[in-house]
């Protein structure tokens, strides 16, 4: 049997995906997702890819604000901030990728508030307790 971790996370889009070099690598692409464990947390998780069929995906369909459920391979990283303090960054190697909700789904102000927000965690949430085991 061979060892594996996998992380599954449903969140929002921070901010349009990025292609850091397109010339060099046209299929690697990095964004970043925010997951509510509550109405107080949030925590930022680094999404990134390197298929060429997911970063077509990415590239024509993700953008900020979108609501994301991403499975992939975790990794951890600890650095030191410029504040000096300890700080981690989660990374997600992404092998699976789902559009929950499109920029077209958004408010017309382009901002999605943060109480629906917050109803679609808890309702996406409550999932979980349909299953019986």
């Amino acid at each position: 049997m061979r060892d594996s971790a996998l992380i599954e996370i449903i969140g929002h889009v921070g901010k349009d995906p990025s292609f850091p070099s397109p010339e060099k690598y046209p299929d690697f692409v990095t964004f970043e997702v925010a997951v509510s464990n509550n109405k107080k947390e949030v925590s930022w998780f680094k999404c990134q890819t390197s298929s060429e069929a997911l970063a077509k995906v990415v590239k024509s369909y993700v953008k900020k604000g979108d609501g994301v459920l991403i499975r992939g391979y975790p990794k951890a990283n600890a650095y030191v901030g410029k504040d000096g303090k300890a700080k981690a960054q989660f990374e997600i190697y992404i092998n699976y990728i789902n559009l929950l909700t499109s920029s077209k789904d958004k408010p017309s102000n382009n901002e999605m508030s943060k109480e629906n927000y917050i109803t679609q965690i808890e309702e996406l949430s409550k999932l979980d307790d349909d299953i019986p085991f």
